[in-house]
């Protein structure tokens, strides 16, 4: 799986797994609630990076990194204090390609991708 996904600190990689799979087995729901990450990841067709297909339950427990994980408490406060305060933050990485092979693209480009979701199963892109 090209891609990690890191979770809050309260939250595993089974209880994912069974979420994930609670929310496809709903006929039609899943498809409807998966439209606006399905829209996005269809206008970044030509970006050479593959991601982590969100609607895939086996492939989003794969990519979990049980050690990469961040503090509920500290996201809920952090976005408490933001809508009190008008909304609007900055926020700075540092990325690097893990290799070339699984990294780059063939002609050497490297492009970087990060998403902030709300909730996987549905994928919901919003901070």
């Amino acid at each position: 799986v090209n891609g990690t996904l890191c979770l809050h600190n309260r939250l595993r990689q089974a209880q994912v797994r069974e979420q994930c799979h609670a929310w496809k087995s709903s006929p039609g729901r899943w498809q409807d609630d998966a439209r606006g990450w399905l829209a996005d990841m269809d206008q970044r067709g030509d970006v050479v990076s593959v991601r982590v297909n969100m609607t895939d339950c086996e492939q989003v427990a794969a990519s979990i990194d049980e050690h990469c994980s961040f503090d509920h408490d500290a996201v809920r406060d952090f976005t408490t204090d933001l809508r009190a305060n008008g909304g609007d933050y900055t926020i700075g990485f540092w990325i690097k390609p893990l290799d070339q092979e699984n990294s780059l693209h063939s002609d050497g480009s490297f492009y970087p991708s990060v998403s902030f979701l709300s909730t996987i199963s549905p994928p919901t892109m919003n901070v």
